[in-house]
């Protein structure tokens, strides 16, 4: 199993930093090998936000997602749940001509 910090090295080595909020962001290749490492780690992610870099420039891309628990719920199925769940919308996500997807992975401070 891979550990948080290993998570956390993969994304700041890779990341796109979004300095007027303070994030770091992900191309679609990246964030996709990012929810894997959230998964061996055992780290739920809660949702993203997705931002558009046209050449130079970053703007918010006014597009989100998030999973939230389900009563009844455990943790472990929460999680294999949000793993699932942020796959699927980055990997449905539209591409727009001229421009990069970047998205932001929000992940809990819980660790299975």
């Amino acid at each position: 199993m891979s550990c948080k910090r290993d998570y956390e090295k993969f994304v700041k080595h890779h990341g796109i930093t979004l300095p007027e909020v303070a994030d770091i962001a992900l191309i679609l290749e990246d964030a996709l090998a990012a929810i894997k490492l959230a998964r061996d780690a055992g780290i739920p992610i809660l949702g993203g936000d997705v931002y558009m870099r046209r050449g130079g420039r970053i703007t918010l891309a006014n597009a989100n997602w998030h999973t939230d628990p389900q009563q009844g719920e455990s943790l472990e199925v929460y999680a294999h749940r949000t793993w699932a769940e942020s796959d699927a919308y980055l990997r449905r996500y539209p591409k727009t001509a001229g421009a990069d997807s970047l998205f932001v992975l929000v992940i809990s401070d819980l660790v299975l």
